[in-house]
């Protein structure tokens, strides 16, 4: 994978991941990890950030929300949008080994 993209403002504000946007908008082969207080609003049903999540996705980004960060914040692992796929935090060791670029948004 060419970048990887560690992701963790809370409640995965629109205008930061609209800035995330503007900046990789010519990216191609990321995966991004929703962590820490990003992985509010992963879980079914429609927030101000789910448009841009959707963009990500369309340009064939690989989302993920880390797993122990969605199960202490309270939130169901199997609500987590279609989209979003549960990591743990050994499969994000896993992305780091495997990436070019790592890019902490944190």
């Amino acid at each position: 994978m060419e970048h990887l993209i560690l992701y963790g403002y809370a409640g995965m504000e629109k205008q930061k991941l609209q800035d995330l946007q503007m900046f990789t908008e010519s990216w191609e082969d990321c995966h991004l990890v929703l962590m820490q207080d990003a992985v509010v609003g992963t879980t079914t049903g429609e927030n101000e950030s789910t448009a841009v999540l959707e963009k990500f996705k369309n340009n064939g980004w690989k989302i993920y929300a880390l797993q122990e960060d969605v199960i202490a914040r309270g939130l169901p692992l199997e609500k987590i949008k279609y989209f979003i796929e549960p990591i743990t935090y050994y499969g994000v060791i896993d992305l780091i080994t495997d990436s070019k670029q790592l890019i902490s948004w944190l």
